[in-house]
């Protein structure tokens, strides 16, 4: 049943955008009142105290980053209004910020060719050479997963010589050229290579224009960490302009 509830509330076959979707939904029924906070999360096998402890973590990075110059200050707490609205408003973003923070955690989707002979639909995953399994509580375990061959995890863990993945989110060959890491582009064979076993097709004329695009994204990234108060200046806005429009036109 708990995993029926989390799957009602399902986002982009991302366990990340779920969790996220999850929250946003307590928090608007917390806005109705205890009573409907209640039964929130009793119909949906959340805990009150943990979500309420999230939302002081929250809080406290908002604050953080409002005082080094990233945000603007915030002050709203309780789960209140934040005006931040909510992180699934844009899959594709969000799964290259993901990418950015849980790369090198990421495992390459496989269609399994003995279940489609039988013409079953079913997929197996990678990391390197050695295959590992996605935890039952997925969103993906319910999902055609067809969208994207790879995806990155927040943690693995064993279980009777098998590992399992936990929290996964697909993301695209694009998020990884732009934010995972560093890669060689092979001109003949057509491929761009990264970490020596992830591979992604691509003609020798755009995997050289994505490298130009990540040295110019990593400029901007740099100036803005050594001056997180700075606006953007001219130069930087059409680079991000064009890294998110290749998101979304990736997803």
């Amino acid at each position: 049943e708990a995993r029926a509830a989390k799957r009602r509330f399902a986002v982009a076959d991302s366990d990340h955008l779920t969790l996220v979707r999850t929250f946003d939904e307590w928090r608007a029924s917390r806005r109705r009142g205890a009573t409907a906070e209640r039964n929130f999360c009793r119909q949906h096998f959340l805990s009150s105290s943990v979500l309420r402890m999230i939302v002081g973590t929250r809080d406290e990075l908002r604050k953080l980053l409002g005082s080094i110059g990233f945000t603007a200050a915030a002050t709203a707490g309780a789960g209140g209004s934040d005006g931040d609205g909510t992180a699934a408003a844009d899959p594709a973003i969000v799964g290259a910020v993901l990418c950015a923070g849980l790369y090198p955690n990421v495992v390459r989707a496989d269609r399994s060719l003995r279940a489609a002979a039988q013409g079953t639909v079913h997929y197996q995953y990678f990391r390197n050479a050695t295959e590992v399994f996605l935890s039952s509580d997925s969103v993906m375990q319910k999902s055609n997963r067809a969208t994207f061959s790879w995806l990155v995890y927040h943690a693995q863990m064993k279980l009777h010589s098998k590992t399992y993945l936990t929290n996964v989110t697909p993301v695209s060959p694009m998020a990884l050229v732009l934010f995972g890491g560093r890669f060689d582009i092979l001109h003949v064979e057509g491929q761009i290579v990264m970490d020596k076993w992830i591979e992604l097709k691509a003609a020798a004329k755009t995997a050289v224009i994505c490298k130009a695009l990540r040295a110019a994204l990593d400029k901007v990234l740099a100036y803005k960490l050594e001056h997180p108060t700075a606006p953007l200046d001219q130069l930087a806005m059409p680079v991000m302009n064009a890294v998110q429009l290749l998101l979304r036109v990736a997803a």
